[in-house]
């Protein structure tokens, strides 16, 4: 989608396409909770089940969707940098991490937060479906708003934001364990995803050219998704080791990190935009 558009709209684009996930926010945990006993023997066997069907049915949208052509190089023509230059250059590792981190970190607690509320702190199923279904909907609906937030502010104080949320959302989840107290840290987590990773994909989106494109988006799904990946893999099992408290701790020294180098990148940006209006 952010390569449908033109360059102004690419911020708005993420977030209109990513404000879809409301409705998932209300849908899902919703569905869940009404056919997981579908299949007698088998608790959320139907869950599974009908989660399959909705993502049957997006894949046929998906397939009647067209986009912009993607542009091929000519024979000889230039067919930009190469990855291994690509994957050096600040403006593409910078967003591809902060978007690593504000996925991962979003992930991991997320996965690991109904598992505490009933496992561990014995708050009934229906708090902790209720738990996940605002924080999905934290997770997308300020994507109506996002786009203008980063055209407004900048992509750099977005992530910052962002990040800055899923920080206040571990210390919200330090300081008790109510209900109230998962509710909270989950719309903070769910909101803070939202900017970081919004506002990340916008900087990388903006850092290639059209025959990079494929190139750069390959690498940053890979390692996003595949870090968001090991993190859903290892909630469970640092929770059952470590506890509830400790897995928030564990995401205080890699959002700070990630906002230190967000910090380093913004710097280096705009020294380099001050050389280059100096020079013209």
């Amino acid at each position: 989608a952010a390569d449908s558009v033109d360059l102004e709209w690419k911020p708005r684009a993420i977030s209109f396409v990513l404000f879809g996930g409301v409705m998932a926010g209300f849908l899902g945990p919703r569905l869940c909770y009404m056919y997981k006993d579908l299949i007698a023997g088998h608790e959320f066997a139907g869950s599974y089940l009908v989660i399959s069907a909705m993502a049957a049915l997006a894949m046929l949208m998906i397939g009647f969707t067209r986009l912009a052509p993607v542009p091929h190089p000519e024979p000889n023509e230039d067919t930009g940098r190469p990855l291994r230059e690509l994957i050096r250059t600040p403006s593409v590792f910078v967003p591809i991490l902060t978007g690593m981190a504000s996925y991962a970190l979003m992930t991991f607690v997320m996965v690991a937060a109904p598992l505490a509320m009933v496992r561990i702190c014995g708050h009934p199923v229906d708090s902790a479906t209720t738990a996940i279904q605002w924080h999905i909907v934290a997770m997308f609906a300020p994507s109506f708003i996002t786009g203008f937030v980063i055209n407004r502010i900048g992509a750099h104080l977005t992530v910052g934001i962002g990040l800055t949320l899923i920080l206040a959302s571990a210390a919200v989840s330090l300081e008790g364990i109510s209900v109230w107290h998962f509710y909270a840290a989950l719309v903070l987590l769910g909101a803070g995803w939202n900017f970081g990773f919004i506002g990340s994909t916008t900087l990388l989106s903006e850092s290639y050219g059209p025959l990079e494109a494929a190139r750069v988006q390959g690498m940053n799904e890979q390692l996003v998704f595949g870090t968001m990946a090991v993190a859903s893999i290892g909630s469970g099992a640092l929770l059952q080791l470590i506890g509830w408290k400790a897995v928030n701790v564990l995401v205080v020294p890699i959002a700070s990190a990630a906002i230190a180098l967000l910090a380093w990148g913004y710097g280096r940006s705009r020294r380099e935009r001050r050389a280059a209006s100096e020079v013209g």
